[in-house]
């Protein structure tokens, strides 16, 4: 009899995989910040219904490099984000907010020294995908990274980065 509620876990989760997404966003490619620093990005997150009467499940992934020059010879660095446990998607128009637990890698002559924490993400998508390159809107990226803080729930700003789409797109969608 063990077999029945194994069966329903499987049906629940079979189901939840095929229910189409009230809201999703993904992008991949690079942007430049209005200082000139590149960063490369590649995410993909959505929020469905939840198995139970109004809630939502969010899932995804973000990773984001920003490279430092090195000296000639040596291999280049980058400090990267990557979020480990997306907790928020939401999209309004052609805009999207998302974030989640995350972990920033910092470069430093010991090594990597890896920082856990938060990062929130607003995503704009102004160009549509198949457009030009002579449509003069670009999508936008922010992103911005907390460290814990004993005094600040919220935690502490310490990484935040803006910069237009140079090559690539950032998706935006909700559900009608």
């Amino acid at each position: 009899m063990k077999v029945l509620p194994l069966i329903a876990v499987f049906a629940a989760a079979i189901a939840i995989a095929q229910t189409p997404p009230i809201a999703a966003s993904h992008g991949e490619g690079v942007a430049i910040s209005p200082n000139g620093h590149r960063a490369t990005f590649n995410y993909e997150i959505a929020k469905r219904l939840g198995t139970t009467a109004n809630t939502s499940v969010v899932r995804g992934r973000f990773s984001m490099a920003f490279p430092i020059q090195t000296p000639a010879g040596q291999p280049d660095v980058a400090r990267r984000i990557v979020m480990t446990s997306a907790r928020v998607l939401v999209v309004s128009g052609h805009n999207a907010d998302f974030g989640g637990l995350a972990t920033m890698s910092i470069p430093t002559p010991n090594g990597p020294e890896t920082v856990q924490g938060r990062v929130q993400v607003h995503v704009e998508d102004l160009r549509p995908g198949n457009a030009p390159a002579t449509v003069p809107a670009k999508d936008l990226i922010r992103v911005r990274f907390f460290r814990p803080s004993a005094s600040n729930p919220d935690g502490t700003l310490a990484f935040e980065y803006g910069g237009a789409v140079a090559r690539g797109d950032l998706v935006v969608r909700s559900a009608p």
